[in-house]
């Protein structure tokens, strides 16, 4: 059960498996990719490999002059530039959003396990009255989870 409507926190177990899933993804596509191109472009296994790997992250060195006379070799190069590309990047996407969900749920028992003290109460008072109501303290701990920036939030105030 969520307090306030707000989400709840992802498992543990949960972000691994997306952790697991989004790395079998792209070790699935970095083989198939390295395969192909092993098998369609003569290429040894560690240069498809490394050519697999520049053609889905889209850095095209341009190192490798692929010769595409052959109409296999072509088929598989748009079909898998086609299909693997996007899927390589939201598995991507994916695997970054995982490890920020669970660096996220770090901060926050951190921060539950050491309370509010007078101190974060003297941070979060940010027009310096000497009381922290509810926008300042919502502000403070989104800068302490590292959602937002105070130095960003108190140049705003002062325009």
């Amino acid at each position: 059960m969520s307090i306030g409507g707000a989400p709840p926190l992802p498992t543990l177990m949960r972000i691994l498996t997306e952790v697991v899933v989004a790395t079998g993804i792209l070790a699935a596509l970095v083989l198939i990719g390295a395969v192909g191109f092993h098998f369609t472009a003569d290429l040894n296994f560690t240069t498809s490999i490394y050519f697999t790997i520049e053609t889905l992250t889209t850095v095209g060195y341009g190192d490798y002059d692929l010769d595409l006379s052959s109409t296999r070799r072509r088929i598989f190069v748009v079909t898998y530039i086609f299909f693997a590309v996007p899927i390589f990047a939201g598995r991507l996407a994916a695997l970054i959003e995982a490890v920020s969900k669970y660096l996220q749920m770090r901060r926050i028992r951190d921060m539950r396990e050491i309370g509010v003290t007078r101190q974060m109460l003297q941070e979060a008072d940010i027009d310096l009255d000497g009381s922290v109501n509810r926008a300042e303290f919502a502000l403070y701990f989104l800068t302490k989870l590292q959602i937002i920036d105070m130095h960003m939030v108190r140049g705003y105030r002062n325009e």
